[in-house]
């Protein structure tokens, strides 16, 4: 029997530049797979940035300090979230303390050793206002003893809400 020519088929290299699109879809496909296994070893959930404080001690240092009534509607409010308390003493003593409220807005309630209604009062209030920063309406009132306001970016019915929270009880 004889043999029929013999002959071998070489396939020829491709070219660069003549890739087809199924080429692109499978090194996208495998980028997009080293990116999604990367992204997930490395990633972080999103803490909360609201760092929550404990007013208790500034209250109680700020009570066995002065002579006004110190208004702390803390334990009144619930949801909202304390996030800065401090005290100061001098002329006049003052406390401030802050929350964030359950919708995420500021309140802060500053309370001063002047009486109500005077024009050292007054000034205080001007004061507290233009040193704050993103504050919107705002609450004071006090007594012979004391100035308090109320200010933040929340709303006037939260605003009513820490000083009906601060008042006293029957």
């Amino acid at each position: 029997m004889s043999q029929g020519p013999s002959f071998t088929v070489r396939s020829r290299p491709r070219r660069r530049g003549y890739e087809t699109a199924r080429d692109m879809v499978l090194s996208l496909g495998a980028v997009g797979i080293a990116i999604a296994v990367i992204m997930g070893v490395t990633h972080r959930p999103a803490r909360d940035p609201v760092r929550v404080v404990d007013t208790a001690p500034v209250i109680v240092a700020a009570r066995s300090a002065v002579t006004w009534s110190v208004m702390d509607p803390a334990a009144r409010l619930p949801g909202w979230r304390a996030t800065s308390a401090r005290f100061e003493r001098g002329s006049p003593s003052a406390l401030t303390v802050g929350w964030v409220t359950p919708d995420g807005q500021w309140l802060a309630l500053e309370q001063a050793g002047i009486a109500s209604g005077s024009a050292r009062s007054r000034a205080w209030v001007r004061k507290v206002l233009e040193d704050a920063r993103n504050t919107g309406p705002h609450i004071s009132g006090g007594d012979a003893q004391m100035t308090y306001l109320v200010h933040g970016t929340g709303s006037l019915a939260q605003m009513r809400a820490v000083i009906a929270a601060a008042s006293p009880q029957p």
